[in-house]
């Protein structure tokens, strides 16, 4: 399984590569690196605003890219040598930030006491975000909430069921008329938890 990512200095402490300090002095552009071979690992530093770490078993330093940055000294923007791995950790990366805003726009909102709730409530908002970046290649012009309802009018056709009346349902309702009236066999039984109806 392949992966990239950035990595805190204090976390490959064992690593033999310069120090954030150190790599900070250098200019815009300058990187190091090193790879362990036995495990396939690159470690990356690059110095960009800042110093920025980085790990990979993917890819490495070759070939060399190009990142524009603004030169305060020249006072436009100028080319720097960036290393494989981190323009490719920048492209894959905007996916990610652009799935978490959706996904932040129309949370599913719902509390449960049990832990995997929010696991499958995310992995919802995920399907529809997912959805709606295909059906906008697909040609359809939603925004994310009109698609959301779009969405939810489409089940609620196909698998809802029409109330019996107009208004909200009260409780009294759910009992018979006559049931109602004359109370026979209705009776509350005590000494439970729960008040409930003997009969019902």
């Amino acid at each position: 399984m392949y992966a990239t990512g950035t990595v805190r200095e204090n976390r490959m402490s064992n690593c033999p590569i310069m120090k954030k300090k150190e790599l900070c002095k250098k200019p815009k552009g300058e990187y190091v690196s090193f790879s362990d071979r036995d495990k396939g690992i690159v470690a990356v530093g690059w110095n960009d605003n800042s110093a920025v770490y980085l790990l990979s078993n993917e890819t490495g330093v070759a070939p060399l890219q190009q990142a524009k940055r603004y030169s305060v000294s020249a006072k436009s923007k100028t080319l720097l040598a960036q290393p494989n791995v981190v323009a490719r950790y920048n492209k894959c990366m905007g996916g990610v930030d652009l799935l978490d805003g959706n996904i932040s726009n129309y949370r599913i909102n719902i509390r449960g006491k049990k832990w995997y709730v929010p696991v499958i409530l995310w992995l919802m908002d995920v399907v529809m975000s997912n959805a709606w970046l295909v059906a906008r290649h697909h040609g359809v012009s939603l925004d994310a909430l009109g698609f959301r309802r779009q969405c939810a009018l489409a089940l609620l056709t196909k698998f809802g069921s029409l109330p019996v009346r107009p208004g909200p349902m009260r409780y009294s309702e759910k009992v018979p008329k006559p049931a109602r009236e004359s109370h026979n066999g209705h009776l509350i039984i005590k000494g439970q938890p729960k008040r409930r109806c003997a009969l019902c």
